[in-house]
């Protein structure tokens, strides 16, 4: 199994968070807010859908307000 870091942080009261990343040959984090079952549950359904969606575009990753 590959080296995989959890850590849980303060729950947030809007809602669950998980957070992940890392490399397969460095090993992978994961750092969440929330009961650990639920996001559990949350993260399992995630990898579902991602599973079974058909390629997704590329978006930015921040807002845009117009030209500048």
């Amino acid at each position: 199994m590959k080296q995989v870091s959890l850590q849980k942080l303060k729950d947030d009261p809007l809602c669950l968070r998980a957070s992940i990343g890392g490399w397969a040959d460095k090993g992978y984090y994961c750092t969440f807010r929330g009961d650990q079952k639920q996001v559990l549950e949350m993260l399992e359904t995630v990898v579902i859908v991602l599973q079974n969606a058909p390629p997704i575009k590329e978006e930015d990753d921040y807002p845009t307000f117009g030209v500048s």
